[in-house]
């Protein structure tokens, strides 16, 4: 999105100046913790906090773990998890995008096989209002759902290309 453009790279952003804020929540594995991520949301509520005049527009977290609390029990056990994505919607100053999953399930649902009694978070998240669900289409003639992407008519918002994507890695 902050990708500067006009520089013979053959990809620009649609901000070239933006500023972005890299909280890392993965080790060098691409693995990591629902704590590792609850703390990088509870520092970003922080720094909101501190610095008012900052202008926020999004946080991408196209991540997701598994968890047996339904959505309901996640709302009502106020669970660490949820209650930080809650807390930096509740601010109101930004849209918080988490990808739906690609494990060809239903959000919001439990899973199957090894995640039978298990939900898919952070896309199964109740009561989140400034959270929108990315699904992904494919890139073929009719834009349909790629084949591995999770679905719902309730929890996704909205789907976004899946596959061969032109990035500036």
């Amino acid at each position: 999105i902050a990708a500067v453009g006009n520089n013979a790279k053959g990809v620009a952003g649609v901000n070239w100046k933006a500023k972005i804020i890299a909280l890392r929540v993965f080790n060098d594995d691409g693995d990591g913790y629902t704590n590792w991520t609850i703390d990088a949301l509870n520092y970003l509520c922080e720094l909101i906090d501190e610095h008012p005049e900052m202008k926020l527009a999004a946080v991408n977290l196209s991540l997701g773990c598994w968890i047996s609390s339904s959505p309901s029990e996640m709302v009502s056990q106020n669970h660490p998890y949820w209650a930080a994505y809650k807390a930096l919607s509740d601010k109101n100053k930004i849209v918080i995008c988490v990808s739906a999953g690609n494990d060809s399930i239903e959000v919001g649902k439990q899973g199957t096989g090894v995640r039978a009694g298990m939900y898919k978070y952070p896309c199964s998240f109740l009561n989140i209002s400034n959270m929108i669900v990315v699904g992904a289409a494919d890139n073929n003639s009719s834009y349909s759902k790629s084949s591995f992407s999770n679905y719902s008519t309730t929890y996704v918002d909205v789907a976004a290309p899946g596959r061969g994507i032109v990035s500036t890695v």
